[in-house]
């Protein structure tokens, strides 16, 4: 379920790019839409892959986590967008 958002942002930035989570008309959960450019050896524009990412099961996720993993990981995410 790729938004049109999601798709315009992958083609104007070239790089993956992520709508605001929604709620999913099945069973009502939020989820987000993510979407990712792939390209072709020679750098043209092969397809974008779409996806979407529960919100609440990943929140879930990020609970049973340590708080100090937590601060890595979003460090480590920090750090890579640079």
């Amino acid at each position: 379920m790729p938004s049109e958002i999601t798709i315009k942002g992958v083609i104007e930035t070239k790089h993956p790019f992520h709508g605001d989570a929604i709620l999913f008309a099945e069973g009502g959960e939020r989820v987000a839409v993510i979407s990712v450019p792939i390209y072709m050896k020679d750098k043209s524009l092969l397809g974008i892959w779409s996806g979407t990412l529960n919100v609440s099961k990943f929140n879930n996720i990020l609970q049973t986590l340590s708080l100090r993993m937590i601060q890595e990981w979003f460090m480590l995410m920090v750090t890579d967008s640079k």
